[in-house]
């Protein structure tokens, strides 16, 4: 439907029906849509263009590359006489940006470049795709150039040289893009608000984002600052890391992970820049959720029990002990560690002995402890490493 809100009250313009959609995208007043109801060998793409103030749509049916013509195209846009298409390889070894000349019926495919995306956004001479981060291409000349590739977030609206992008988990981000071949972060946009910063947009100096819930949050976009990213490092297991708890100690910092493959202790040295990752301890038979020390002793919490390692060489911790107490949180007082377990109550552990740590003084122990702190969560995580602009 186009509503016109020329009078401040909107006013139905028009509406135009249209098969089930597989995406959609929009693009200066150019919605495109890519349908259920592919053609065999060909994409069907649905075009409803209201730059003149009314609707007018088309179906765009175009030829797939005869070595990506078995799935249905993950998305598409239009930039003005070009079609670009995402698409997978029948043999799933990857993917093609397609590119159509619009101004020939049947649109002519120019070309294929390696690549995927799940959307677009495109303003200006650039293309930017989004899958698990950003690619960046140049649009001026023909087909797609590739210019950069940003991790762990999208484009959502260019001005001039401000590009804003939304992240999963940190809001959205500022990028300088003066240079396309080596985006800045210079700005992050963030109150907290963990679904926050949805369709962002410029409006003079300021960016409004849709925080569902939370509504519309207002953010000064024109000073630079927050924290920003430098280095995303592996935080263990073979696909999935979940760290609940870092602990920082002389010139490392220790981070208590569940992972897909069990409990792992990372440990980072932050004397480099950026911080690199310098040992670990592991153990399959459980998972891990926080982490606290008293000298040259680490206690990791676990789902199973707190285990005792020995840190007189920070890089390679080293076990000690285990204490049968399963422990979703710790923290120490003096001589004391106080365990906290999965049904809510808490244990008291001695560690005069601190290799050695007595058994709880209350028999407060959870005999079925949550595998997780609630919620759960099966979300990667890995540790991010700051600093402020």
């Amino acid at each position: 439907m186009l509503y016109s809100v020329q009078t401040g009250v909107p006013v139905l313009v028009g509406n135009v029906g249209y098969d089930q959609m597989w995406n959609i995208s929009s693009n200066q007043g150019v919605v495109s849509g890519v349908s259920y109801n592919d053609p065999q060998g060909s994409v069907d793409i649905f075009e409803a263009n209201v730059t003149s103030g009314a609707i007018a749509s088309q179906n765009i049916i175009a030829a797939l590359p005869s070595d990506a013509n078995t799935f249905i195209p993950d998305t598409s846009i239009i930039v003005g006489n070009q079609m670009f298409v995402s698409v997978e390889k029948n043999d799933n070894s990857g993917g093609y940006l397609l590119t159509y000349d619009l101004t020939t019926s049947p649109p002519t495919l120019e070309g294929t470049v390696d690549g995927r995306s799940l959307a677009f956004y495109s303003s200006g001479n650039f293309l930017f795709t989004a899958l698990s981060g950003m690619e960046i291409y140049g649009i001026s000349t023909g087909l797609p150039q590739y210019l950069s590739y940003v991790d762990g977030m999208n484009a959502a609206n260019l001005k001039g040289t401000e590009l804003i992008a939304i992240t999963e988990q940190q809001g959205c981000l500022i990028l300088n893009l003066s240079d396309p071949a080596s985006p800045q972060v210079v700005s992050t946009l963030f109150d907290g608000v963990i679904s926050g910063c949805n369709v962002p947009l410029f409006v003079g100096n300021y960016v409004h984002a849709d925080e569902y819930v939370g509504g519309i949050g207002i953010y000064d976009g024109s000073e630079p600052g927050g924290p920003v990213v430098e280095a995303t490092l592996y935080g263990g297991g073979g696909g999935a890391s979940d760290i609940y708890d870092m602990l920082y100690q002389s010139t490392y910092v220790y981070a208590a992970a569940s992972t897909d493959v069990g409990e792992t202790l990372n440990v980072y040295d932050t004397s480099t820049t950026p911080a690199t990752r310098v040992g670990q301890y592991f153990d399959q038979s459980q998972e891990a959720f926080a982490v606290q020390s008293s000298g040259n002793y680490l206690y990791v919490g676990g789902s199973s029990n707190i285990t005792v390692l020995d840190i007189t060489q920070p890089t390679s911790p080293a076990l000690v002990t285990n204490v049968s107490v399963p422990a979703i949180s710790l923290a120490r007082s003096n001589n004391s560690i106080f365990a906290g377990t999965g049904n809510n109550q808490i244990a008291i552990l001695d560690v005069t002995s601190i290799a050695a740590p007595a058994a709880p003084s209350r028999s407060e122990r959870s005999a079925d402890p949550c595998l997780c702190p609630p919620p759960c969560t099966t979300s990667p995580t890995t540790p991010y490493f700051l600093r402020r602009t």
